[in-house]
């Protein structure tokens, strides 16, 4: 199939940023053949393009990259609010359910979250989706099958809506009660019995799961939707765990993503687990470089910041989530700076209630102002840009196929229409994109050089029936859910106090928070 996407303003992204009015794109299958304005050389145009888009009163972007978000929660979208980190993990997944959802049921309650992302130009993500689940049976062995279940319903969903995506396999090994700073010596003991009464398999367990699982559903370099590797996290992650995982994305060429220094309490907790921070001990360990991507990472020292791009790892910021469960703001200014890399994220359904990274773009360069009086060092509309192109394509370890419109690339474009609100008068598209429009203006979208959005909707599933089952699948888990949930509120006051104390411990490390936030 060749397609000749004809006239729009190109916005390529490409190494001397590029842009093209009246600019043409020429597809050949899968992959972009030729970048230029007017129409492409006679010896390209033989034989003729199978479709032409007009694209006269369109913006033609790279497809945007996701670089994190949580679909496992689409069922609870819009469920919780006026929550900091450590009590808002009770709900986002709540850790007292016993749920054991069907396959249907698995497979739809990621659609949603695709669905938002795709209809508003996003065409690749980093799906953080898939939970090393609290264990509906306490024997190890159904645990990881119930687990098996879940990355193959989200393999599944992706491969059907066509985005190109990695699958988080997201473990952990360490307690609960041990993952919060006090919370083992404040929740009381029957209270640790019923966590320790349904354990998460062994280190030994998952790790022999993981290697089995990658191979058999984790997919090749060249395939659109894979599998990747998610050590949930340092403050929940033993050391064996996370070399474990990182030897095993650089043997199947896939990528590694841990939430990272998210909370004051995670600082706190690192303090006490390695004596420096998170992103100090994983290099320690060896296992920082262009496959890992530190999310969150809001904080960090000036050490860090060196660390993170000495090593060609990748920072994935989530304003809006960070700025909702009250975490503080990522100090990207200094990362740009320091010539680290950037991607961006929406997180969760819980934690932000989109997936919508225009949203995400607006929040990234508006709140870094705060940072800096000098507003000739501000980031802007180009650099939020940038982030959610670029950036999470070397995020995802895919710049040599993705992030710019150039020769030779996938073939992963979004257009905008520019008839809409959002760009009348048309004066700076770039600024407009990041700041005028909310996503509501993505017309069409192509991905491997195949429409999968048209009009403004998705045409790659049917849509309307996708949302009805969706819809009667919340139905028959919900129930279960407000169980779990009234199950979890018990554990509620000890996960506050825990946090509290977080706010005001003493550290030794002091972050680069705006406003010298850190407590000392």
């Amino acid at each position: 199939m060749r397609t000749l996407i004809r006239d729009g303003y190109v916005i390529t992204m490409d190494d001397e940023d590029r842009i093209l009015d009246r600019g043409s794109v020429l597809i050949d299958d899968d992959r972009i053949a030729w970048v230029g304005q007017g129409t492409p050389p006679p010896e390209l145009t033989q034989p003729a393009p199978d479709r032409t888009i007009d694209a006269s009163e369109r913006i033609v972007i790279p497809g945007l990259v996701n670089g994190h978000l949580h679909s496992t929660a689409d069922y609870w979208k819009g469920a919780i609010d006026h929550l900091a980190l450590e009590p808002f993990l009770l709900y986002a997944h709540p850790y007292a359910a016993s749920l054991r959802l069907s396959d249907e049921q698995l497979y739809l309650r990621h659609m949603t979250s695709a669905i938002e992302m795709l209809e508003s130009g996003t065409t690749s993500a980093i799906d953080d989706t898939v939970h090393m689940p609290s264990p509906a049976d306490p024997r190890p062995d159904v645990a990881l099958e119930i687990y098996r279940e879940s990355v193959r319903a989200a393999v599944s969903c992706y491969r059907d809506i066509g985005m190109r995506t990695w699958v988080t396999c997201n473990v952990l090994d360490r307690p609960m009660y041990d993952t919060i700073p006090w919370l083992r010596e404040l929740l009381p003991d029957e209270y640790k019995a019923e966590f320790d009464a349904r354990p998460f398999p062994s280190t030994g367990e998952i790790i022999g799961f993981l290697e089995d699982v990658t191979r058999t559903l984790g997919g090749s370099a060249g395939d659109r939707v894979r599998l990747a590797l998610a050590p949930n996290g340092s403050t929940r992650c033993s050391d064996e765990l996370i070399l474990a995982c990182a030897d095993l994305a650089e043997r199947r060429d896939t990528v590694i993503v841990s939430h990272i220094q998210e909370s004051k309490a995670e600082i706190v907790l690192d303090e006490r687990n390695y004596g420096t921070t998170a992103i100090g001990h994983l290099r320690d360990l060896g296992v920082l470089g262009p496959r890992f991507g530190l999310v969150h990472a809001v904080w960090l020292t000036e050490e860090d910041i060196g660390i993170v791009a000495d090593t060609g790892s990748s920072v994935i910021t989530n304003p809006v989530s960070n700025l909702k469960l009250g975490n503080g703001v990522a100090p990207i200014l200094h990362l740009l700076e320091a010539g680290a890399n950037v991607a961006l994220g929406t997180d969760g359904p819980t934690a932000n209630d989109s997936a919508n990274l225009f949203e995400a773009m607006k929040a990234l360069a508006i709140v870094q102002r705060l940072w800096e009086p000098d507003f000739e060092r501000w980031p802007g509309a180009a650099d939020a840009l940038r982030i959610a192109t670029r950036g999470g394509a070397r995020a995802a370890h895919r710049i040599a196929e993705l992030g710019t419109i150039e020769p030779g690339k996938k073939a992963d474009l979004t257009l905008v229409d520019t008839t809409a609100i959002a760009y009348i008068p048309f004066h700076r598209p770039r600024s407009q994109l990041v700041y005028a429009d909310v996503g509501g203006s993505v017309d069409t979208v192509l991905i491997d050089g195949n429409v999968v959005v048209e009009g403004g909707r998705v045409t790659s599933i049917d849509r309307d029936e996708i949302i009805r089952e969706f819809v009667n699948a919340y139905r028959e888990v919900a129930p279960a859910v407000a169980a779990a949930v009234e199950r979890a509120e018990r554990y509620r006051p000890y996960f506050d106090e825990a946090y509290r104390r977080a706010t005001v411990e003493p550290t030794s490390m002091r972050p680069v928070l705006w406003g010298d936030a850190s407590s000392d």
